[in-house]
């Protein structure tokens, strides 16, 4: 598989509504770190709950509304879905998911939860996302 030619990456760069799903969460998730970090330097460990919390609520209320990528995906023509299944899926394996804990919905979210939280998958996922919007 050629990654600069992937139904992913070819996902993520053409999608209008990925770009802007994309760049709000980005200015959401700075709001609510900023905002942890901040009440974490003035009040400690209950600062930094509060200004997260805050700042997570001050991310909300400057967004524009915009659907998230799983309803996105679900808007697709069902071949591209499918052919974007297949790569999560291979990604995950290769990451190191059994082929068969992957079967359905909620064993594909599981293996993304479980995943995602290594750092080593999340910072491939990263660089494939900053070069797919860096082209």
């Amino acid at each position: 598989m050629n990654p600069a030619n992937s139904e992913l990456l070819l996902f993520l760069r053409s999608s209008p509504s990925v770009r802007a799903a994309s760049a709000s969460s980005v200015k959401q998730g700075l709001y609510a770190g900023s905002g942890a970090v901040a009440g974490g330097l003035l009040l400690g460990p209950v600062g930094g709950m509060v200004g997260g919390v805050a700042g997570s609520v001050y991310g909300w209320w400057r967004s524009p509304s915009y659907d998230g990528c799983l309803k996105i995906v679900s808007t697709l023509p069902p071949a591209q879905q499918e052919a974007l299944l297949r790569e999560v899926s291979a990604v995950l394996v290769s990451a190191g998911a059994a082929a068969g804990s992957l079967e359905g919905t909620g064993g594909m979210a599981a293996a993304l939860a479980g995943y995602a939280s290594r750092p080593e998958v999340r910072d491939q996922i990263w660089g494939a996302v900053l070069a797919s919007a860096s082209e």
